[in-house]
């Protein structure tokens, strides 16, 4: 019983996490380079229509303003994550439009 109910925190946890690091559909985002760093980040984000706002706080990473599908579309095939940028882990307010 204490043994599902640990899964269950647990799995709880993941999903909570994994939301938050979910994409959205436009605006701040963080690319993360697995391959530890990628000199050709912030020419990608420009050639997917995306701005490059700041350095991440991960090491190689950059925090961009964009679109998901054109980012995805762009770094199809690159060993790098696109992940959300909240201001709460990034310290970026979030862009007034």
């Amino acid at each position: 019983m204490l043994m599902a109910l640990a899964g269950q925190a647990a799995l709880a946890l993941f999903a909570i996490g994994a939301l938050t690091l979910a994409p959205p559909q436009a605006g701040h985002m963080t690319l993360v380079p697995l391959t530890g760093g990628d000199e050709e980040l912030a020419m990608l984000a420009l050639k997917a229509g995306a701005l490059p706002v700041a350095r991440g706080r991960l090491p190689g990473s950059l925090v961009v303003d964009g679109s998901h599908d054109a980012l995805a579309e762009t770094l199809a095939n690159r060993p790098i994550l696109i992940l959300a940028a909240p201001e709460s882990i990034c310290g970026i307010p979030k862009a007034r439009r």
